[in-house]
């Protein structure tokens, strides 16, 4: 079984905290590597960023399917609630 390369492990690692973030000191220490080997591979990431000692993940857009079935609801009750009601 291959290992997956490590900048795979610390996103995963990163995204699966709760607030989306990590100090590099917790990160290097969880993943047995050294603090600069952990800003090089976050450097490779695009999902990661570097935020003063932190790694934070970036948000992805998955909210653009709720909002657009929020406006689709909504515009088919103004359409159909008066024609219900009336």
């Amino acid at each position: 079984m291959q290992k997956l390369p490590l900048e795979v492990q610390i996103s995963q690692t990163v995204k699966a905290t709760k607030y989306g973030a990590m100090s590099i000191i917790d990160i290097s220490h969880y993943l047995k590597i050294s603090g600069a080997e952990v800003i090089k591979q976050v450097k490779k990431c695009p999902d990661l960023t570097i935020v003063g000692n932190a790694v934070v993940s970036k948000k992805e857009g998955g909210n653009v399917w709720a909002i657009g079935a929020v406006v689709g609801i909504m515009f088919c009750l103004i359409q159909v609630f008066p024609a219900m009601v009336g």
